[in-house]
Parts: C-alpha cells; structure tokens; sequence
C-alpha cells in the first residue's frame, strides 16, 4: 500500500501542479529532514521513492560552496544526476556550476565521498535518460514543458581525496568514524601533539579518518551546537603530510556541518594558523565565541589560552 501511495505521489508530482508543490515546498524540506536524519533521508525519498543525495557545487560566479538535494542513480560507483529543473525552460544552477567546477562532493546513506563531473552524451546520455525515466516517469513530462531545452544528464566519478600518486594509492577515502576507532584517533592526535584526552566513543558520530591500516594517518571532529560547531582534532601524521589530507579532511568537516544547518565554525589553534587563514578562517576574540562553544572541554581545560581562536563563516545551502 506505500509503494502505491509513491507511485500516486510520484505522478502527482510529474504535473505543472506538483512540479511547483516539489520545486518550491517538498523541495526545500528535504534539507532539514536531511540535516535531522544526518544524511540517510529526505522527504522526496520518504513520500515518493526516489533516490536522494546532496550535493555540493563550487557556484560558478561566486566560487562560493553551494548544497542542494537531489534524486539521483547509481551506477556502480558513478552517480547520475538529471538536470530537468522540474521541467522549466533553463538549466539548473546547479549544471552550470559543475560545468564551470566539476569538482563536487556528494553525501550518500550518510557518507560524503569527493567526486569528478562530465556531462553524457550520445549513447551514454540515451541511456542514462532511459533509466531516469523507468526510474520517474515526472521526468518524460518535464521533457515536454522544456520548451526544446534537451535536458542535460550528469555523470559523478567518485575520486581519491589525495594528490594521485603511486605512493599514496593504498589509502583509502576519508569516511566516517567506526565504533572502535576512537583508540586509534587518539594515537595519532598524540602523535601529532594534539588534546586527546576527552574524547569518548560517543564522539565517533561526528569523526572522520582517513585510514592506512592498521593506524589513521588522518583524522578530524566535529561538536554541533544549533547553528554553530566547533571543528576539533584534525591532524595528520607528519609522514603523511603534503599530500593534501588536512585539506580534505577540512573540507570534509565543513561540508557536513553545512548539513546540519550550521552557519558558523569555530576553532582553536596553536600551531596552525596559517593553514586555516587559507582556508577561510579568520582571527576572533575567545571570550566573544558562543557559550556552547565556551562550555566544551577543549575551551575549558584541554586548548591553552595562548590558542588562537577563530572562526568561518558557512554560507546557506
């Protein structure tokens, strides 16, 4: 009897009528179920179906990072995505930005992993449309309103998140913490001379590593409060630098913290603050950060008041 009510929501949905419920309503709830559920479910999914992920875009005239949520096929590894803009006349923004940057992040079942874009064509763009549509009929009907416009079809190659280099190709991608990581996050914090000592398994949910069995050659936290975080931890093995990895690792953190609605990052640093300037973060008054920030352990005890706070401003999805 679901999967009956999908159907009907999916052809209710494939109207002028529903395309605008979707592109202005269901649409945008999405993101909040998204940020609730940490990644694993939207409403489009619950309600009709359909497969969704979210993706973030780096904006093709502002440079600035841009996360919107998706249907979307899989194909092994890649990752198809239908530029149909519930059938309106231009292409998405969305398009144009991978078009411009095709360096994209996706977050799928929860985990976000790095990804390459190219736009399919002949034969391949034939037969991703016919998959789309067995998998939504809505999109033949968005083909029809397009008024011409052939509607562009995506394909996302997951990449390595480091510099490709024999050297480094064993690694595995940066992917979430697991249960019985937390011993191995706190060897290499203390290899790298970072605070380790309040970190408890119940932290696991927001740590990402990066492995090279059997220890983690990189690793960094997150602590979410509202609209605000504390970005923690991020180390990475001295052997192991240069390649890119706390870059990525940064990265990583941020895009999930955008997610969960988090407008604003902060942290704490003695040693890295060149690093973090380049990425964005700017210099702040400790005393001014949040008070859910100013009751954390690595405010209070862990961090020396000679560290330098400071904090980056996360732009809207």
């Amino acid at each position: 009897m679901f999967e009956t009510m999908q159907r009907v929501i999916q052809r209710l949905g494939s109207t002028h009528a529903g395309a605008w419920v979707s592109s202005h309503i269901a649409h945008r709830l999405d993101l909040p179920i998204i940020h609730l559920s940490k990644g694993r479910h939207s409403l489009t999914t619950i309600l009709a179906g359909l497969p969704v992920v979210t993706l973030t875009t780096v904006g093709a005239k502002s440079g600035k990072p841009r996360t919107i949520p998706l249907v979307a096929m899989q194909n092994g590894e890649q990752v198809v995505l239908i530029a149909s803009n519930f059938g309106r006349a231009h292409h998405p923004a969305w398009y144009h930005n991978l078009r411009a940057n095709p360096e994209a992040k996706l977050i799928i079942h929860g985990r976000i992993k790095a990804y390459i874009a190219h736009e399919a064509t002949g034969a391949e763009r034939e037969e991703y449309w016919r998959q789309a549509v067995e998998l939504y009929a809505g999109y033949a009907a968005y083909e029809r309103r397009t008024g011409g416009r052939e509607i562009p079809v995506m394909v996302l190659t997951p990449v390595t998140p480091i510099v490709q280099d024999e050297l480094f190709a064993h690694y595995q991608a940066i992917e979430s913490a697991r249960a019985g990581d937390e011993a191995g996050i706190k060897a290499t914090l203390a290899a790298c001379g970072l605070p380790y000592e309040d970190i408890i398994p119940a932290h696991m949910e927001h740590f990402w590593v990066l492995r090279d069995s059997p220890r983690l050659a990189g690793t960094v936290g997150l602590e979410l409060f509202e609209h605000v975080g504390l970005m923690r931890s991020l180390a990475v093995l001295e052997e192991y630098r240069g390649q890119g990895i706390g870059t990525q690792l940064s990265e990583t953190a941020e895009n999930y913290a955008r997610t969960q609605g988090v407008q604003a990052l902060y942290l704490l640093t003695t040693t890295a603050l060149d690093f973090f300037a380049r990425r964005g973060y700017q210099w702040t008054d400790r005393a001014t950060a949040p008070s859910a920030l100013q009751a954390t352990t690595e405010f209070q005890s862990l961090c020396p008041e000679s560290a330098v706070c400071m904090v980056k401003k996360l732009e809207d999805s």
